[in-house]
């Protein structure tokens, strides 16, 4: 019996170590597997953070190729101005001379007698030249003039152009932004829910562990109650047993030696002690398992 005994103290005992160097290694990788968890969150969160920028930096080459296509648009139309100013500036001069006539004596006769004429004609054509010199400076005031309000309008229009593809950017930048910032919220919130779900599992288990182990007070409480009314038990039926077997004895004794036994004590000792058990068995009453 007491070798049985030994084993099955052995046996529990190695269960027992075995047991704890399970629950160690459980607790290893369970360490392992939180650690591994938040790498891989952050790892998550490192990757979109990447995709967001990304997305800002394609939208922003989209935005620039858009903007340099803009430029060379800008670039041919202002050259092509250029180029048709350019030849609308250009002036052609041709100059006609009359062939060279040898009049020496007639020269000098008329001369003299056209010398009034010229000079009429030439004041007359004086006067004429002038006002023609006014009216052209006139035209070409109003011809560079018409040129140089229509630089300046296609300079304000390119600035609203560079102001427009800017705020563009810029619009393109904050909805990228806004969408990241959206997907970062919604797998925040997803992974509290997931911590919630698992926070409400860990209470629930831990509910049913104490309820198990309330159970588990109240059944060795029970247990222990109901030992301590068998021990009482055998403790006096132990007496009630040495008491009969001592009352046995004497009775053998007396035998042997022919002396008188006092039959009515023995009786009354006898009684006495089932009425003590019987008490003790009212007092402590055994306590079913609930």
């Amino acid at each position: 019996m007491k070798l049985t005994n030994s084993e099955l103290y052995l046996n529990i005992d190695n269960t027992r170590l075995a047991a704890d160097g399970f629950r160690a290694k459980y607790d290893a990788e369970l360490a392992t597997r939180f650690i591994i968890e938040a790498d891989v969150k952050k790892l998550k969160a490192s990757s979109s953070d990447l995709d967001m920028q990304n997305r800002c930096l394609e939208a922003e080459v989209q935005i620039l190729s858009k903007e340099l296509e803009n430029l060379k648009k800008d670039h041919i139309e202002e050259r092509e101005h250029l180029l048709q100013q350019k030849l609308k500036c250009h002036v052609n001069v041709e100059v006609t001379t009359s062939e060279a006539t040898q009049l020496t004596n007639d020269l000098d006769k008329l001369r003299k007698q056209y010398n009034e004429i010229a000079n009429h004609h030439q004041k007359v054509y004086e006067a004429w030249f002038e006002h023609k010199i006014l009216e052209t400076k006139g035209r070409n005031i109003q011809t560079n003039l018409e040129p140089e309000s229509l630089v300046r309008h296609k300079r304000q229009l390119f600035k609203l152009r560079k102001t427009v593809q800017e705020l563009e950017v810029e619009r393109e930048v904050l909805q990228s932004l806004n969408s990241a910032q959206e997907a970062a919220l919604h797998e925040t919130i997803s992974g509290y829910d997931v911590q919630l779900q698992n926070i409400q599992e860990t209470v629930v288990k831990k509910e049913n562990e104490l309820a198990k182990l309330k159970a588990e007070a109240d059944s060795l409480a029970c247990d222990s109650r109901l030992l301590c009314y068998l021990k009482d038990l055998l403790e006096m039926e132990i007496r009630t047993y040495a008491l009969l077997m001592d009352e046995e004895e004497n009775r053998i004794a007396d035998v042997i030696h022919e002396k008188p036994h006092d039959i009515t004590y023995n009786r009354q000792m006898h009684m006495f002690l089932i009425s003590e058990s019987m008490s003790i068995i009212t007092k402590n009453p055994p306590i079913p398992d609930p």
